[in-house]
């Protein structure tokens, strides 16, 4: 009884010391019967805690080994081993919530750092379905990169002042769209549509993007400041959004233009033709309709001079022709995955579900290195029928330095060695 006590005070005191965010090295069983559920090797492993009061510790279950073919944003946070010294790249899955008890704690092994313990509060927010956490456990900064809900509207933070968010409208998700990829989804971003929120104001969080995702944006919005710079006005190719719908301008009339209404949201797409717009496809059934000029257009982006020719080409064709062009086209474009896989991002080889990160890229020529394996270090040249690999997420830019740090580091040991043992 009294070596009970003793074990209970000592962990008593040994919590004391430990905060929210510390990475703690615990068993993940708590009796006999529960440790015989886990294999040897994986009843110990990293925790996060999440919430602490003066008796109780509450614990996020970190793992090495998530499933990478589930849409796993929210469900689980990367932890990068090079940031937190751990053995293998960790991810804190936040879909339990668990209480520490005395005899499941070891040791503490870390802290998250700011940035990532704000991440992964949001994250919480997101998908917060349990009575453990209250508000005052997830309380988070907003930044830049956070996708917010304001009078029914979505909008993405670009800019934050001191008193205002800076946003851009978010519109209705396009199917298929390729135009920016980020987390697996095709978003449309509307740098032509600003907004300022007032900090006070009640908004609600509905997403989050990290450092990485948020330079790819950047660039995008860079491109669309470009775009509207150079044109401004409706010319044919131009998508333009009116009365809450998207249309295609094909003809301009003297008073009017003819438009082809774009399909949004559409899950069965079989019967439809698409038309390309500015890097991006879209579907419609091709039915011409009559927009006044005087009508209220937005614009959104326009088709490029190559594109314009396809489109055209597609008007005089019936609508079988049109379908197996379709089918043609969309080969081609997803063939084109490749032009999603830049640097800071990591690919998961289909075959052996290895996750390699794409260090830099020549044209076709990716740069890559085995993220739990830094020994595997290759150059891939991308060929249309010989490319194994699927995206799988965008690492922030602290994430993408650590590993460029230590790349660095590999490449001076090797040229230490060829220059003192020359072959």
């Amino acid at each position: 009884m009294n070596a009970l006590l003793r074990k209970i005070s000592s962990f008593k005191l040994q919590i004391y010391f430990l905060k929210v965010g510390d990475i703690i090295w615990s068993k993940r069983y708590s009796n006999l019967k529960e440790k015989n559920k886990y294999k040897i090797g994986h009843q110990e492993s990293p925790h996060v805690i999440i919430k602490k009061t003066l008796t109780k510790i509450y614990v996020l279950t970190c793992t090495s080994n998530p499933h990478t073919e589930i849409n796993w944003k929210f469900k689980l946070y990367p932890l990068n081993k090079l940031t937190y010294n751990l053995n293998k790249n960790t991810y804190v899955y936040t879909g339990k919530i668990e209480r520490l008890k005395s005899d499941q704690f070891i040791k503490k092994i870390g802290h998250l750092n700011k940035y990532d313990l704000n991440c992964l509060k949001k994250y919480l927010t997101i998908v917060n379905k349990n009575k453990i956490l209250r508000k005052k456990d997830l309380k988070f900064t907003y930044n830049v990169g956070d996708v917010i809900s304001y009078k029914e509207n979505k909008y993405y933070i670009y800019d934050i002042n001191n008193k205002y968010y800076l946003t851009c409208n978010i519109g209705k998700k396009i199917n298929k769209n390729n135009r920016l990829l980020v987390n697996n989804t095709y978003y449309t971003f509307h740098f032509n549509n600003l907004t300022k929120i007032p900090k006070h104001t009640l908004i609600k969080l509905e997403d989050t993007f990290n450092t990485g995702e948020i330079e790819i944006i950047k660039k995008q919005q860079i491109k669309n400041n470009h775009n509207n710079n150079v044109k401004n006005e409706i010319t044919e190719g131009a998508l333009v959004l009116f009365k809450n719908k998207f249309f295609y301008i094909f003809k301009i009339n003297e008073q009017n233009f003819e438009a082809y209404s774009i399909l949004v949201n559409e899950k069965n797409t079989k019967d439809k033709g698409l038309i390309l717009v500015d890097g991006g496809y879209y579907y419609t059934y091709f039915q011409s309709q009559i927009i006044s000029k005087d009508s209220n257009l937005i614009i959104r982006r326009y088709a490029n001079n190559k594109e314009l020719e396809y489109n055209r080409k597609l008007n005089i064709l019936n609508k079988n022709q049109r379908l197996k062009e379709k089918q043609q086209m969309l080969k081609k474009i997803n063939g084109k995955q490749i032009d999603n896989f830049l640097p800071m991002s990591i690919i998961t080889n289909i075959v052996t579900k290895e996750n390699y990160l794409i260090v830099s890229r020549n044209n076709n020529v990716l740069e890559l290195i085995n993220i739990n394996d830094l020994g595997e270090y290759f150059n891939f040249l991308y060929e249309e029928n010989n490319f194994p690999y699927k995206f799988y997420r965008t690492l922030s830019v602290l994430e993408y330095e650590k590993y460029i740090q230590k790349i660095d580091e590999l490449k001076n040991i090797f040229q230490i060695i060829k220059n003192n043992y020359p072959s």
